[in-house]
């Protein structure tokens, strides 16, 4: 299949992965987050709180990010199982850890775990429903995870967190996605 054909493939076809809107993934991402860190017992939490955190997180969203990478390229992934929206929930959950964890005052640290585990849902829904899709996403690209001629992947990653995504923002992705073949 051709790159064209892949990519119009992306853009028209509808995922049942996908949310329909940011609310329904926000929910999603909650609930995932929930039992996430119950199964995990708080792991990233706990290494955010003793290790560097920005080097933590930077690895841990750089490897959901180059798998997307590889699905854009290769437009299928080896491993069946998980798809792009487990990438994208994965590395929302771990950002929005980070940014929480960054927020919080170094004296309130210590209760940072307990704050957590007092309201695992609650804790993430505030900290992430300030925000929009559009500035998690630019987030990344601040702090150099993604490029900013990465178009396609910031759409794709929008799209995936239930934006609404312009019919011009389709087309300057694409347009700058065909220049580089």
């Amino acid at each position: 299949m051709s790159v064209k054909q892949q990519l119009l493939n992306i853009v028209q076809t509808k995922d049942p992965q996908r949310p329909d809107d940011w609310k329904q993934f926000m929910a999603e991402a909650c609930m995932i987050f929930r039992q996430k860190s119950t199964d995990y017992e708080d792991r990233f939490i706990k290494a955010l709180m003793t290790m560097d955190a920005h080097t933590l997180w930077a690895w841990e969203v750089d490897k959901k990010l180059d798998r997307i990478r590889t699905w854009l390229k290769r437009g299928e992934l080896q491993v069946k199982t998980e798809g792009i929206r487990n990438s994208v929930d994965d590395l929302f959950i771990y950002t929005v850890q980070y940014v929480a964890w960054n927020d919080t005052k170094e004296d309130e640290r210590p209760k940072f775990l307990d704050r957590v585990q007092h309201n695992r849902s609650g804790f993430l829904y505030w900290h992430a429903d300030t925000f929009k899709p559009k500035y998690w996403v630019d987030l990344l690209e601040e702090d150099g995870r993604i490029h900013k001629d990465e178009k396609l992947l910031k759409l794709i990653l929008r799209q995936y967190m239930g934006d609404t995504i312009r019919t011009d923002e389709w087309q300057s992705a694409i347009r700058t996605m065909l220049k580089e073949i």
